[in-house]
């Protein structure tokens, strides 16, 4: 039997059995002091200014806890809050914000990757109170120029902010995952440079496209584990070395293309914890996807950032593994994760973003 492809139609899914949420602070207090804010935070938020007497926050490393947990069985909504452990470093709820939020000049934020980004974006485009007509009218244009059946391409924007999805089969190689890498766009490519060398400005970045709302920095986030551990690339419970250096090509490879497509600001992101049940499945078939085989590929990917200096790591495997007790982390399908965690680490990765940039949030 081959198997199912990670298009939008399974995301879309009502039976989400994880446990795993996450409750966000609610919205009325974004404006709280946040780590470069000075402590009396005016009305006036264009008077915002950098207190450099704070310590660095490092908000990427998942430094922090989940406030409380819950079972979704006994309440599906139930969220869990994530508490930064910094001190001074306090998490600002991005996600419900910046819907209003028009302190910046015009940004987009582009999620490079599988269907965990996939759904990352779906669900902060949910979030946003956008005219539906206008928002399958995005969809629509951004499907039809990635000529793909499934919608792998999301976008939403509200006119300042703008977030998109660019589909990625792979860290370096075009890995075919049962066949599902040509079903899901039919533009395949050998490598993953060159699908964003020939695809990123087409589908996502023209200056034209959308009548030209891509005109301000562009902050990317690469991920990738999931297909790399399937057929084509390195399916088997173990990680072939000729192949962990074929990963490490594709993140410096990677890295040259999207800069050399425009992109201004890169991060990255690990591989967050499949289910147990589901590692133990695939370690008992033989299959690649393994907690074993993410958490070398995720500690890889930490290494080679940092060595080649190329951006920054968002650690979503950390947020989970370190913090999530294991009876909690239990999907549906064994790798897809719930609208709480996914937003939480959306969250996560916009307060690093800001941080680590916060001349995006100055401007109008």
């Amino acid at each position: 039997m081959s198997p199912k492809c990670n298009t939008a139609d399974v995301l879309t899914r009502t039976q989400w059995k994880t446990q795993l949420t996450v409750m966000f602070l609610f919205p009325s207090v974004f404006f709280f002091s946040f780590h470069f804010f000075t402590t009396n935070v005016p009305d006036d938020t264009n008077n915002i200014k950098i207190n450099a007497t704070h310590r660095p926050c490092q908000y990427e490393k998942a430094i922090g806890h989940f406030n409380q947990t819950f079972s979704q069985q006994k309440n599906p909504e139930a969220n869990w809050e994530w508490i930064s452990d910094q001190p001074d470093c306090l998490i600002v709820d991005f996600v419900h914000s910046l819907k209003k939020f028009h302190l910046f000049e015009p940004v987009t934020i582009l999620f490079i990757g599988d269907s965990l980004d996939h759904r990352s974006v779906q669900e902060l485009c949910n979030v946003w109170p956008l005219d539906e007509a206008k928002r399958a009218k995005y969809n629509d244009e951004l499907a039809n120029k990635a000529s793909s059946s499934h919608k792998a391409s999301v976008l939403c924007t509200n006119g300042v902010l703008t977030v998109a999805h660019f589909i990625i089969h792979g860290m370096k190689r075009t890995c075919s995952n049962g066949g599902c890498s040509g079903k899901i766009d039919s533009r395949v490519y050998n490598t993953t440079a060159q699908r964003i060398e020939k695809l990123l400005a087409h589908d996502i970045l023209a200056d034209d496209f959308l009548e030209g709302i891509f005109k301000g920095p562009v902050v990317a986030m690469i991920g990738s584990c999931l297909w790399d551990l399937s057929q084509g690339c390195n399916y088997s419970p173990s990680i072939d070395p000729l192949f962990l250096d074929d990963y490490t090509r594709g993140i410096k490879n990677n890295y040259k293309a999207v800069k050399a497509a425009g992109v201004h600001h890169v991060f990255w992101r690990t591989c967050p914890p499949l289910s147990k049940v589901y590692s133990d499945k695939n370690n008992r078939i033989g299959a690649g996807r393994t907690r074993s085989n993410q958490e070398i590929l995720n500690h890889r990917l930490l290494e080679v950032v940092a060595k080649e200096n190329i951006g920054i790591v968002v650690d979503w495997w950390k947020m989970i593994s370190d913090h999530v007790p294991e009876e909690n982390i239990d999907m549906w399908d064994g790798k897809h994760y719930n609208k709480g965690p996914t937003l939480a680490f959306v969250n996560m990765f916009l307060n690093t973003v800001f941080y680590h940039h916060e001349e995006l949030m100055r401007g109008s």
